[in-house]
């Protein structure tokens, strides 16, 4: 039985790939290239810093894409669930029974999980 090298990645790499570095390339590349570093489009800028180039550009790309991934989910949250955004920003997430005894057991939780405290 052999593993192809791609079905071993498919799970961890291909998300990261369309989520983070599609849409920040996408989004980064142009401002990059054509007005805040216009040398890279010139052959000659490559031949001597390949290397920290790559690397600059690899890191403005995964800020990039990182900054539009959580602006995406703020604005999905506030429109997915308008009562949960409006009231007091708190969004409650269900948890299962097991998990909910194991944080009680650590920390003596006297109220219950997953509710926001009254004020």
């Amino acid at each position: 039985m052999s593993v192809e090298a791609t079905t071993a990645f498919k799970q961890h790499v291909y998300p990261v790939v369309t989520v983070v570095l599609v849409p920040g390339f996408v989004a980064a590349a142009p401002w990059v290239a054509g007005v805040i570093w216009p040398q890279l489009q010139m052959a000659d800028t490559w031949e001597h810093a390949t290397v920290p180039i790559s690397i600059t550009a690899l890191g403005i790309t995964l800020v990039s894409g990182f900054v539009l991934e959580n602006l995406g989910s703020r604005l999905e949250i506030w429109w997915a669930a308008p009562n949960a955004a409006k009231s007091s920003g708190n969004i409650r997430i269900p948890i299962s029974g097991e998990f909910a005894a194991y944080v009680v057991s650590l920390y003596g939780a006297r109220r219950k999980l997953g509710r926001a405290p009254r004020c």
